[in-house]
């Protein structure tokens, strides 16, 4: 007689066994779990009124705070030494006076900055004690000056290279600190729309050791004009701050509010010493009541500037400003939208007026990703509204909360739904 062999199969009955005893395990041990976590939390329960405890004594150090007083706390031990080049590769004074009026200004302002108090504590005069080495050298001011005598003539050097850049550039490099790291520790400013592209090509080769304090962070330009992790992107000089020199503390109250009265300004090309903080309020200021006025910001969004005749295909902004004024048969522009005040120009005093009442910026491009406007609306409490500049690289990104202080719109691929 065969002995049958044994079947592997599960047959229904099995499986239903099967299943029968895994729940009956698995809810076994389910509601042991939850008595011991009941058993647990009544044991851990808090009392219905639970003691109070003594608040902890003030931090003795108040650098251990967040945020930290940046003039209390200088976590900043780095030291920049500043070269003081021969006479004759220094700018002219009427050159230097020239390029105050100037958006490329900036080199300047920011030379004469770490001279003054309290930027002056991140300077050294021992070369050996230096982090960094900057080279005030102002090819920049060199140009506007160059250019404003010669009736803007924008494709004339003047010599640039051969009177100023190459026999700097070869003092410095016979220096021992150039030696130290090769210049890779040296910084220069670059402050024109196209870095140092302005420049002959033996010229470059003789800067491109160091970084550069640039303007135009404009990451398309695959490092022909701005070089991430190497350049580094500063704030732009502006007409309305820095060359006219109008003080937004004399058209906004401490919390940023609009004044109902304002100052009045001497006229247009009276320029001011360096020397006056223009986030302060002036003398005349203290001559009428600061009250703010029960109007507040009345202008949602604001803006001035070119672009009266750019076609949605034009090269100048990527063809972005084609939007803020009308176009007869398409439409009628960002100028005709309530609350926008879209327009060509104003004259300063009206445009200081006009940025303490406005909320928005709107900051397309123009020839440039970049735009003096932003450090405008800023300085007047308005929020910049950056158009269409993808690829743009603000100052200081990776420690500034750029997200927080401006807005970003892309318009491109859109129709009027947003879709």
């Amino acid at each position: 007689m065969k002995r049958r062999k044994r079947s592997s199969v599960f047959t229904p009955a099995k499986v239903s066994l099967v299943c029968a005893v895994t729940c009956t395990l698995v809810y076994l041990r389910i509601s042991r779990s939850s008595h011991a976590q009941s058993s647990t939390a009544h044991s851990l329960s808090l009392p219905l009124s639970p003691p109070s405890f003594p608040p902890l004594p003030a931090l003795q150090d108040p650098c251990k705070k967040w945020p930290q007083d940046p003039q209390t706390c200088n976590n900043c031990s780095l030291k920049i030494y500043v070269y003081d080049l021969p006479e004759h590769l220094r700018l002219g004074r009427a050159q230097e006076d020239k390029c105050r009026w100037s958006a490329y200004s900036s080199e300047l302002h920011l030379t004469h900055m770490l001279a003054s108090t309290p930027a002056a504590r991140y300077v050294t005069h021992d070369p050996s004690e230096a982090n960094f080495f900057l080279v005030p050298l102002f090819p920049a001011c060199y140009l506007f000056h160059c250019w404003d005598t010669a009736g803007w003539n924008r494709d004339l050097r003047c010599n640039v290279d051969e009177k100023l850049i190459q026999p700097a550039m070869a003092y410095i490099q016979s220096q021992p600190s150039w030696q130290r790291h090769s210049g890779r520790d040296h910084v220069m400013f670059h402050p024109m729309d196209f870095g140092d592209t302005y420049y002959s090509t033996d010229s470059r080769v003789m800067m491109r050791q160091m970084s550069y304090f640039v303007t135009n962070g404009d990451a398309r330009t695959n490092g022909t004009i701005y070089r991430p992790r190497k350049d580094v992107v500063i704030p732009s000089a502006t007409y309305l701050l820095h060359s006219y020199r109008y003080h937004p503390r004399d058209y906004l109250d401490e919390h940023g509010h609009p004044l109902s009265q304002m100052p009045k300004r001497p006229k247009d090309g009276t320029a001011v010493s360096d020397h006056v903080n223009i986030y302060e309020p002036t003398r005349a200021r203290k001559w009428f009541a600061s009250k703010r006025d029960p109007t507040g910001r009345t202008i949602l969004a604001y803006f001035r500037g070119l672009g009266a005749d750019v076609q949605p295909d034009d090269e100048y902004s990527l063809g972005v400003r084609s939007l803020f004024y009308g176009r007869k048969g398409s439409h009628d522009g960002f100028a005709s939208l309530p609350g926008f005040d879209v327009s060509v120009e104003s004259e300063n005093a009206e445009y200081a007026v006009e940025l303490a009442h406005a909320r928005y910026g709107l900051t397309p491009p123009g020839h440039t990703l970049d735009s003096t406007r932003i450090w405008e609306y800023l300085a007047f409490g308005v929020v910049p509204v950056i158009i269409g500049a993808d690829g743009l690289v603000l100052p200081f990104a990776q420690h500034l909360p750029w997200s927080e202080m401006t807005r970003a719109s892309l318009w491109r691929n859109t129709n009027a739904n947003g879709s």
